[in-house]
């Protein structure tokens, strides 16, 4: 990578570190290979950072608790699998499910009591230690173009704003203390705002882009991260966090991607 290119992911190498100091929120479903696939993952390179699991009515990984050291397992109600079904309609539900992520990452970020938190997702590879930017807020893929309307809203809140894309999926970091800030100051009224305007944003990496540019945070693009259905040549290249790993999943995708029995 060129130092233009770094300069345009929003830093250089003098500006990073590798950090331990950091927890996940680990959101899934029924995806039971790939989580479990995942925790060891995870576990091979940072065997004591603090997990907190959260399945969204999907399967019971209580065990997990058990076996690992600073896991926390959560069973949740099916809340979240509204937003990613098609006939989606009612945005007052959609904006429910917005609020129900951000108690689950509160929750987290409360029980990891760690300075960065990393969303995780049950397709996220990790390849190597995490590297994060001296003024990391929030960082991701820049994969997704805002629409104008989104952004126009964005501007007239934070007139500052210099981002035009959305990617805070699996596999993006956040500066703990930016993210309660975050939430601290969103409500519903907020939410509503912007999932009457699109519907999308009821997403969690539009919804984590969105409210941190909105509440004033710069949203980076991390340069250790790649995914493996955009570019086919992630398997040859040196970037930490891989996302879209589906190798573990099994079924069809509808909705949430669940285990076949």
């Amino acid at each position: 990578m060129t130092i233009e290119q770094k300069m345009f992911f929003g830093f250089t190498d003098n500006r990073v570190r590798l950090t331990d100091n950091l927890g996940f929120f680990f959101s899934c479903f029924k995806e039971d290979d790939a989580v479990r696939f995942c925790i060891n993952n995870i576990r091979s390179f940072y065997p004591d950072s603090p997990i907190y699991l959260a399945s969204d009515g999907g399967s019971d990984f209580s065990d997990l608790e058990r076996q690992y050291e600073n896991l926390k397992f959560r069973l949740y109600e099916d809340k979240l699998g509204y937003v990613n079904h098609p006939e989606t309609k009612d945005k007052e539900k959609l904006i429910e499910c917005c609020e129900e992520f951000l108690e689950r990452i509160k929750a987290a970020t409360e029980y990891s009591n760690k300075e960065y938190m990393i969303y995780y997702e049950p397709d996220v590879f990790l390849r190597g230690q995490i590297r994060v930017e001296s003024d990391l807020h929030i960082n991701g893929s820049y994969a997704n173009t805002m629409d104008h309307t989104v952004l126009e809203y964005i501007d007239r809140k934070n007139p500052q704003n210099s981002n035009l894309n959305f990617g805070a999926c699996g596999g993006s970091i956040m500066r703990a203390s930016s993210l309660i800030d975050v939430i601290s100051r969103t409500d519903r009224s907020l939410l509503r705002d912007l999932v009457y305007l699109d519907p999308r944003i009821s997403n969690c990496d539009f919804l984590l882009t969105v409210l941190f540019n909105v509440h004033g945070y710069r949203y980076h693009v991390n340069s250790d991260f790649i995914e493996a259905r955009r570019d086919q040549q992630w398997t040859t290249t040196g970037h930490s966090i891989v996302h879209q790993f589906h190798h573990n999943y099994q079924g069809n995708y509808d909705g949430k991607y669940s285990k076949s029995k």
